[in-house]
């Protein structure tokens, strides 16, 4: 795949998760592990893959409702690959450490996942029947 291309959609899919622009050095390492780990990717994924990035859809909606396949997407894999990138940058450490304890404050979070997980869910189907993603 195209260099340009996949920094497309790094910088795309890291937006979606972590809500910032890619450091470059996340963008050249997932450039260098896309070589390793997705040379065999079912060409309908990497379609879907296509239309998420160039359509800027909601690739977090999209995973919810792709996942439910019983083996993982494309897409997902591609996301999970940027959050290990993330885990190994010093900078994103606040994102997967918590360091305060709160239980209320973890209730309230847990809460607040289990009331978007359905509106994700819902998007994600509308999404996938919208622009046809398998």
């Amino acid at each position: 795949m195209w260099n340009g291309t996949l920094e497309h959609e790094a910088t795309h899919l890291f937006r979606v998760l972590f809500c910032e622009e890619a450091p470059q050095i996340i963008k050249a390492r997932y450039r260098d592990a896309h070589g390793y780990m997705f040379n065999e990717s079912p060409q309908q994924e990497l379609q879907t893959v296509g239309r998420v990035v160039e359509n800027r859809l909601d690739a977090e909606a999209v995973e919810v409702f792709l996942r439910r396949q019983g083996r993982p997407h494309l897409l997902t894999m591609k996301m999970q690959l940027l959050i290990y990138l993330a885990e190994l940058d010093p900078s994103y450490y606040r994102l997967f450490m918590n360091e305060i304890d709160s239980p209320g404050l973890a209730t309230l979070t847990l809460m607040g996942s289990l009331i978007r997980w359905p509106y994700a869910l819902l998007k994600g189907a509308y999404l996938a029947w919208r622009y046809q993603l398998v």
